[in-house]
C-alpha cells in the first residue's frame, strides 16, 4: 500500500470513528443532550424567588470566558435523553414551570419538549442567548445575549425579559444597544457578573437611579447557597 493510500485510510478510519462517538440528534427534538436537571428557586430576574424546574442542555458555542457553567458547552459530555424522560421528571414536583437553560438551548429543536411539557400543565421558560433561531413554544422568553455571537432580531424581538450582565464600564452602552431591539413591554434587568460583583454593583445602582427603566438583578441563589 502506498503512502498516500494508508495516510487516506487512516483519515477514512478516523473519521469514521469520530461519527460512530458522535451524539446523533434526531432534527425532531425527541432526544436531547441533558446536563443536569434540578429543582430549585429560580434565582435571577423577573421570576426571582418562584420555585421551577431547571433543565441544562449541554452544547454551546458562544464561548463566554466568564461563563460559570463551562462543563456544558461539550454536547458531547452529556448523554442523549428522550425528551419524554426529561417531562417525567419535571412533573413530578409541585412547581408548574420549568426553564430551560445551557449551555446554548436553541442549538436544539425545543418544539417537542415545550409540547410535551405545556400538555402537562407546565409553564415553560427558557434563558437563551439568542444566537440561534427561536424554537419551541415559550411562556417566559428570557434573552442574555452575549458579545461573542450576538442575538437574532426574531428572537430579541419575542424576549419577555433582557437580562444583559455586566463585566465592566463598557457594557451599559452595549445593554442600551441590545433595548434597542426588544420590545416596548420587555423587561430590562443589569447583572452584576459574579466575579465583578463587588466592583460592577455599585455602578449598575448608580445606574438604575439615573436610567429606571432599567432594574437590577442579582445571582440570589449564590447567595443562598442553592442550584
Amino acid at each position: 500500500m502506498s503512502l498516500s493510500a494508508f495516510t487516506f485510510t487512516l483519515s477514512s478510519q478516523k473519521k469514521y470513528l469520530c461519527g460512530l462517538m458522535a451524539h446523533q440528534i434526531p432534527d425532531d427534538g425527541t432526544l436531547l443532550p441533558l446536563m443536569e436537571e434540578f429543582y430549585t428557586i429560580q434565582g435571577e430576574g423577573f421570576h426571582t424567588g418562584k420555585a421551577a424546574y431547571f433543565i441544562r442542555l449541554g452544547g454551546c458555542d458562544v464561548g463566554c470566558h466568564w461563563c460559570d457553567v463551562k462543563e456544558s458547552w461539550d454536547a458531547e459530555l452529556h448523554a442523549l435523553t428522550h425528551a419524554d424522560t426529561i417531562v417525567a421528571n419535571a412533573v413530578k414536583f409541585p412547581s408548574k414551570a420549568v426553564v430551560v437553560t445551557g449551555g446554548e438551548p436553541l442549538i436544539y429543536n425545543l418544539d417537542y419538549l415545550t409540547q410535551q411539557l405545556q400538555q402537562q400543565g407546565i409553564k415553560t421558560f427558557i434563558e437563551t442567548s439568542g444566537a440561534y433561531p427561536l424554537s419551541g413554544n415559550w411562556d417566559w422568553i428570557c434573552l442574555s445575549p452575549k458579545k461573542f455571537k450576538g442575538p437574532q432580531k426574531s428572537v430579541a424581538e419575542k424576549a419577555a425579559e433582557l437580562k444583559v450582565i455586566v463585566f465592566n464600564k463598557s457594557d451599559f452602552e452595549w445593554a442600551e444597544e441590545h433595548a434597542a431591539l426588544v420590545s416596548p413591554d420587555c423587561k430590562l434587568y443589569l447583572q452584576p457578573e459574579w466575579s465583578r460583583s463587588k466592583e460592577m454593583t455599585p455602578l449598575i445602582v448608580d445606574y438604575v437611579m439615573a436610567n429606571p427603566h432599567w432594574e437590577i438583578s442579582l445571582q440570589t441563589h449564590k447567595y443562598l447557597n442553592i442550584p
